[in-house]
């Protein structure tokens, strides 16, 4: 703990100003800061960069984000983002997979691309096969391949 009663004039001023910048810095990178300590000039700059670090966390799906404070074209980037996001995730099979966010052509592709995965998985015999959504000449073209 600093005794400030031990410091000269000039040590009291230079805490001071250390002080007022490591708050400063707080504040800008989003830590429990004193914001009555801020200039004016600091506030806007906080305020920035916690629009900023919002607007980030909206368009990479990760942390707070309040989708209320986005402009009109961090909000069409964010719609964009999290809309492939889960297509990736849709792709991939994962849990977080919303089929109803697709677009048809997607739904289709996705469709087509995994009716392809369980034939090629019952036509070698490996993987999940799930026979009942075969058509009929698939069914055959793996009778006959056996």
């Amino acid at each position: 703990m600093c005794d400030r009663s031990k410091l000269t004039p000039r040590e009291l001023r230079d805490v001071d100003i250390a002080r007022r910048q490591r708050n400063f810095s707080d504040c800008t990178n989003g830590w429990t800061c004193d914001r009555s300590m801020l200039t004016r000039w600091q506030i806007a700059e906080v305020d920035a960069a916690e629009h900023q670090g919002n607007a980030q966390n909206c368009k990479d799906g990760w942390g707070n984000c309040d989708h209320s404070r986005l402009s009109v074209s961090e909000a069409r980037e964010t719609a964009i983002a999290e809309h492939q996001r889960n297509l990736s995730a849709c792709k991939k099979g994962q849990e977080t997979c919303d089929y109803s966010q697709l677009t048809l052509p997607e739904a289709k592709m996705l469709a087509d691309t995994e009716h392809k995965r369980n034939y090629m998985a019952c036509l070698r015999g490996h993987g999940y096969c799930d026979v009942f959504r075969l058509t009929a000449e698939e069914t055959q073209a793996i009778h006959h391949a056996q």
